[in-house]
């Protein structure tokens, strides 16, 4: 089976961000990924979609797209080039955590 990202949110929530105690470079958060219904971007995602998704939530890696211009994360970023080779697309995103393994979700 492939795997899809959809990008959900185009600006995510970051709640109650502190930093652990475990490691002063690692922080934990609640992050709002998506709605039930229609979702900025004119996807739709009923509650049992969501109910499905959240089965695989935990472990998965948390991967976002900065822009410096703006100073402020974005969703998922690529970049298409065009040049003598073609057409590629360049994947923007970067990892920055994951989902721990015991959140509620």
């Amino acid at each position: 089976m492939m795997h899809q990202s959809i990008a959900t949110i185009d600006s995510p929530e970051f709640i109650n961000l502190k930093p652990l105690e475990l490691n002063p470079l690692m922080s934990s958060c609640e992050i709002k990924v998506l709605y039930l219904g229609e979702n900025r971007n004119h996807s739709y995602i009923t509650k049992e979609v969501a109910t499905e998704m959240a089965k695989t939530l935990r472990g998965a890696p948390i991967v976002g797209y900065y822009r410096e211009d703006k100073e402020d994360f974005r969703d998922h970023g690529e970049k298409i080039i065009f040049d003598e080779d073609g057409i590629k697309f360049e994947c923007l995103t970067k990892p920055y955590g994951f989902v721990s393994p015991d959140a509620k979700v």
